[in-house]
């Protein structure tokens, strides 16, 4: 049965070897696996759509009708019938082809790779400009009509994932780029006075996904990082 002073050397024999207790490695990282969650998947927003700005031109040639305008003093003069002008303006720029407009280098490259569908909607807009660089002289006389409409557009470059494609992806659009795991502890440098330590170590990137190399340059490496421990009665904790 331990006396007294006995008990005593005990307690003071734990007090010490637990103030001269060093932050083991294993325990080190057991801590930082759990505290970053890893592994984990590293995830990233995706622009699936984008809309770029056109010009573009639409050939047109348009004589013009006239209305007569009389007053009630009998005064008769003739003026282009505008309204009618500007319906077949609309009407030509709605039936132009506009060719293909230039493609977005990603979305090309991630169809090539069978990971989206790729497709470019294009709506008009507005006529920006027309030109009245011409004219000719018909039976009823000197007649002008309309070289080109100069328009601005919008074309809508989309994106849509492919079955391989949904392979990498989440149901709110993001991307799964790659795979970061726990590397190894490169040093711990504990404090003066035990009651603190450093811990440096690294993470390493793995499993590049499509999407990582392709859209985001991802290549397989490693991230050396530090985090602080503290030493508490029960035993050492990451700081905060």
């Amino acid at each position: 049965m331990l006396n007294k002073k006995n008990s005593l050397l005990l307690v003071s024999l734990f007090i010490i070897s637990a103030c001269n207790s060093k932050l083991e490695r294993s325990d080190a990282e057991y801590q930082i696996k759990e505290h970053l969650k890893l592994p984990y998947q590293d995830i990233r927003n995706f622009q699936s759509s984008e809309i770029k700005e056109i010009k573009y031109t639409v050939p047109f040639k348009y004589y013009p009708e006239y209305i007569k305008n009389q007053t009630s003093w009998g005064y008769v003069t003739y003026s282009e019938n505008t309204d009618l002008r500007i319906v077949k303006q609309e009407e030509a720029v709605r039936n132009a082809k506009i060719g293909n407009p230039p493609r977005i280098e990603l979305f090309t490259k991630l169809e090539q790779a069978g990971l989206i569908e790729y497709s470019i909607d294009v709506v008009h807009t507005e006529i920006q400009r027309q030109h009245y660089p011409y004219s000719e002289l018909t039976k009823k006389g000197y007649v002008k009509y309309y070289g080109n409409l100069e328009c601005l557009g919008n074309a809508y470059h989309n994106a849509t994932f492919t079955s391989k494609g949904k392979e990498f992806t989440l149901s709110n659009g993001q991307v799964i780029t790659s795979t970061i795991e726990f590397g190894e502890i490169t040093g711990i440098i504990q404090s003066e006075n035990g009651n603190s330590a450093r811990v440096e170590f690294t993470l390493n990137r793995t499993n590049i996904t499509p999407f990582g190399r392709i859209v985001f340059n991802l290549k397989e490496d490693h991230e050396n990082r530090i985090l602080d421990f503290i030493k508490y009665d029960d035993g050492w904790r990451i700081q905060n």
